[in-house]
């Protein structure tokens, strides 16, 4: 049997109140996925991870926080911190229309102007900016390329087209 797949969704900061709560900050940009969220799993520093039954979820000065079964106290608390709080990949909400998730960019090939870059590598993301594609060429260069919905053209089967302004490329030149 495959072993299932998770993503993170928030972070342990620390604990929050004598009862075990945990406080987190969030790393989803649907905070309201946890009022339907029965079950989280809390993915330890040493690589544990554990399954809790998600009690109650409020949020707090700017995170969220959690009731967790089975977390009674501020020392059983205080044993995750740091932890991520994770649900199964098949619980993922869908991405808005026109929007990705980084997960789903990273390694697709890259095609700018019809003519073949490479992969993409990573996705850099600029606070209050556009984000940078980080494309490997098969010589082992890289090309960073601004994300920019302007430029894209077509992501499917494995592929994104880009049409971008003449000379982009050339920026990472030498």
């Amino acid at each position: 049997m495959a072993e299932q797949e998770f993503i993170t969704i928030g972070r342990v900061l620390r604990p929050q109140g004598r009862r075990g709560e945990l406080r987190i900050a969030l790393e989803t940009d649907f905070p309201e996925r946890f009022q339907a969220t029965r079950q989280v799993y809390l993915w330890g520093k040493q690589g544990e991870r554990q399954a809790f039954n998600l009690i109650r979820a409020w949020p707090h000065q700017g995170a969220m926080v959690l009731e967790l079964e089975g977390l009674s106290n501020i020392s059983e608390a205080e044993a995750w911190r740091g932890a991520e709080v994770q649900v199964p990949v098949a619980e993922r909400h869908a991405a808005p229309d026109g929007a990705y998730f980084i997960v789903e960019l990273e390694g697709l090939d890259v095609r700018a102007n019809g003519q073949a870059l490479g992969k993409i590598r990573w996705v850099e993301t600029i606070a209050g900016g556009t984000a940078l594609l980080h494309v490997m060429t098969p010589a082992g260069t890289t090309r960073l390329i601004p994300f920019a919905r302007e430029y894209v053209k077509q992501i499917e089967a494995g592929e994104m087209q880009l049409e971008v302004p003449e000379g982009l490329l050339d920026l990472n030149e030498k």
